[in-house]
C-alpha cells in the first residue's frame, strides 16, 4: 500500500444536500499512452469516506520515492478553494492530516475534510490507458455523511477523437467528427468557438453543430472579418442514467460521459 497525502486543507462546516458527480478526463485518450488524468468528485452533501475504482486495463505506477510529486489536488468548500501538490508518501509515516489519498491496488481511498464538497485529483505521469481501444467505467462509492453509500460513475472512451476542419468560401464552413473509442458518437453537441488571438484570450462561441449517426458535424456562419482566426471544438461532460444496478446500498445517483480533448485550428482570411 502507498499513502498519497495532500496537506494544508482547511475544515469548514457541512451542508446538508446530499448528491454527487464524477467526472474523469482523460488528456491524452491513445490506448497506451501514459496521460495525465483527472478525477473530479463533487459532493455537494458532503462525505465521510470515498473509494474510487479504477478500471481494469489502466497500469498504475507509483513505485517512485518518498516524496515523488505525482500531480496536484484540490479541495472546494462553499466559502473556500485549496490546492497543493500530491506526492508520494511510504506507509505508516504520515499522520492523518489535510488529505490522505490511500491507494490499494487499483482502488483509492479517502476521507474528505468536513465540509469539502469538491475534490478534484489531477494525476499525471502515474496512469497508462489500456492498450487496446476500450470503454470504461470509472466507479466511486461514496459514504455521505448522513444515509446509504451510493455510486457514482463516469464513462472514459479511449481512443476519444474531435477534429476540426475549417473553410471559407462564401461563408466560414467547420466541419469535424467524433469518434468514442473509434466509433461515431451521434446526437453530441459540438461547441465552436472563434478568437482572433493566440492566446484564445478573446474567444467566443459562435454556434453549436450536433452530430449525425457517423459522428460527423458542419456549422456555417457568414463572417466579415479578415486575418488569421483561431478555432476551437469543444464538448461538454454529458450526463446519462446509470447503464446498469449498482451493488452500493443507496445504488448509483449519477452517471457521466467523458468528452474528448478540445479541437483547434487556424484560417487565414484574406480581404476580397
Amino acid at each position: 500500500m502507498i499513502i498519497v497525502l495532500l496537506a494544508g486543507i482547511a475544515a469548514t462546516s457541512a451542508p446538508a444536500k446530499p448528491s454527487a458527480q464524477l467526472f474523469v478526463t482523460a488528456f491524452d485518450t491513445r490506448p497506451g499512452a501514459t496521460a495525465e488524468t483527472d478525477v473530479d468528485l463533487r459532493v455537494p452533501g458532503g462525505a465521510s469516506l470515498v473509494t474510487v475504482d479504477i478500471p481494469a486495463g489502466y497500469t498504475l505506477d507509483l513505485d517512485r520515492r518518498p516524496g515523488t510529486a505525482i500531480g496536484s489536488a484540490t479541495v472546494t468548500s462553499p466559502h473556500t478553494r485549496t490546492s497543493a501538490v500530491l506526492f508520494t508518501a511510504a506507509p505508516g509515516k504520515w499522520t492523518a492530516g489535510g488529505l490522505t489519498v490511500l491507494v490499494d491496488a487499483y482502488e483509492l481511498a479517502f476521507s474528505p475534510p468536513a465540509g469539502a464538497t469538491g475534490i478534484d485529483l489531477d494525476l499525471r505521469a502515474v496512469l497508462a490507458n489500456p492498450a487496446a481501444p476500450s470503454i470504461l467505467a470509472w466507479r466511486a462509492v461514496v459514504t455521505p455523511v448522513r444515509g446509504a453509500a451510493f455510486e457514482v460513475r463516469s464513462i472514459v472512451g479511449l481512443p476519444q477523437t474531435l477534429t476540426l476542419l475549417p473553410r471559407y468560401g462564401a461563408a466560414l464552413t467547420l466541419r469535424g467528427r467524433l469518434l468514442f473509442a473509434g466509433r461515431p458518437l451521434p446526437d453530441v453537441n459540438v461547441h465552436l468557438a472563434l478568437a482572433t488571438r493566440e492566446d484564445l484570450a478573446d474567444a467566443r462561441e459562435i454556434g453549436v453543430a450536433t452530430t449525425r449517426g457517423d459522428g460527423r458535424y458542419t456549422l456555417e456562419r457568414p463572417l466579415s472579418r479578415h486575418g488569421q482566426l483561431f478555432l476551437i471544438a469543444s464538448v461538454n461532460f454529458y450526463e446519462s442514467a446509470c447503464s446498469d444496478a449498482s451493488s452500493a446500498p443507496g445504488g448509483c445517483a449519477s452517471q457521466s460521459i467523458a468528452p474528448p480533448p478540445a479541437a483547434y485550428s487556424t484560417i487565414t482570411i484574406r480581404p476580397r
